[in-house]
């Protein structure tokens, strides 16, 4: 099975260039976005922009548009590497490390962190004692003695399940000693917004546990579990993303390493 596959070996090999979207969550950290020559990355965030600082502007364009809240980027050199900082309406700062290469993302669509959320924003207390592979997974960031693998292999090749309309793609895995993470791309493809229901999910059945291992805990961003409809049939800009992110942890199989 080509996502037992991927699941069972960090190593990553090359594929032809298919660009992606992704959803990032904006958490203080800079976030990883791929760019090339000859292609455009589109990047949305969470409000309107009013500054745009890049720290090396030689080689680097980037096109504002009708939209307020994003920015288009392209790059002269496939070996480019810069750090933007943007500053939006509200005063939030936000943070891209644009990676130049040969194959561009297509679509970022970056979500503000919600402070109000136990596990974005664990207490004190649980700060002191270690923070959780979850709670990194949530801020973006690899936790130390874990390897970090992004998956682009087609979309088709990494579906995990379906649930209503809305289908499930393996986006990257974090492996350690015993535990894994694993982030699911949700995506609405309905012409009505779709609540996912978690709670539904059977994780224990033989085809998701061969897939997933032994879920031990498992979040989603929004935290609402609310997708807005396909981009086709959203009529409406208010509509939330069609896109939403997964977060599970599962037991490491000793013979997956």
């Amino acid at each position: 099975m080509g996502l037992a596959l991927a699941l069972a070996s960090t190593t990553v090999h090359a594929a032809a260039c298919e660009r992606v979207q992704r959803q990032v969550v904006f958490a203080g950290t800079p976030v990883d976005v791929n760019v090339a020559p000859n292609q455009f990355t589109e990047v949305v965030f969470p409000e309107t922009l009013a500054a745009v600082l890049p720290e090396k502007t030689e080689g680097l364009q980037y096109h504002e548009n009708a939209f307020p809240d994003r920015l288009f980027f392209t790059v002269e050199d496939p070996k480019y590497r810069g750090i933007v900082i943007l500053q939006g309406v509200s005063g939030n700062t936000y943070h891209l490390r644009l990676l130049g290469g040969n194959c561009a993302d297509l679509t970022i669509h970056g979500n503000a962190r919600s402070t109000s959320e136990a596990l974005v924003a664990p207490p004190a207390s649980a700060q002191k004692k270690g923070r959780k592979l979850i709670e990194y997974m949530l801020t973006g960031e690899t936790p130390p003695a874990y390897s970090r693998t992004q998956l682009t292999d087609p979309l088709p090749s990494r579906l995990v399940l379906e649930q209503g309309s809305v289908k499930f793609y393996l986006s990257e895995i974090y492996k350690g000693l015993n535990y894994t993470g694993l982030v699911l791309m949700a995506v609405n493809e309905g012409r009505v917004p779709y609540r996912v229901a978690l709670e539904g999910i059977d994780f224990s059945t033989p085809e998701l546990r061969n897939v997933l291992g032994r879920v031990t805990e498992i979040t989603m961003y929004p935290y609402d579990f609310r997708l807005g409809p396909a981009p086709e049939f959203a009529a409406d800009a208010a509509h939330p993303s069609h896109q939403g992110l997964v977060f599970i942890v599962s037991e490491t199989r000793r013979g997956l390493r």
